[in-house]
């Protein structure tokens, strides 16, 4: 009994192995698939972007347990980031602005 670990090539003929024999290639790919790769990439850079913008935004708008929450729940971020400041920080933008 041939064990295959103890083989020097895994076909019986002596010159090895067929090298392009169909089961050793790789599948083809399909035609759209570098699009799709291309469109997955482009959408996951865009939303890292505006998770990241819109996080700030409502860091800067004084609704601090939002953006903190927000890295667990990024809906949060948007709804900070689209709602108004606290007044708090509507206050402490006004006087940066007159120093």
């Amino acid at each position: 009994m041939r064990y295959w670990y103890l083989t020097r090539w895994s076909s019986d003929s002596p010159t090895g192995p067929e090298t392009d024999s169909p089961s050793r290639l790789p599948p083809p790919r399909p035609e759209g698939m570098f699009l799709m790769e291309f469109l997955y990439v482009g959408l996951g850079i865009l939303y890292v972007v505006l998770v990241v913008t819109l996080g700030v935004m409502t860091f800067r708008g004084g609704h601090y347990w939002m953006f903190w929450l927000g890295f667990f729940v990024p809906l949060l971020w948007i709804i900070g980031g689209l709602i108004e400041p606290t007044e708090a920080s509507r206050r402490a933008h006004a006087l940066e602005g007159t120093a």
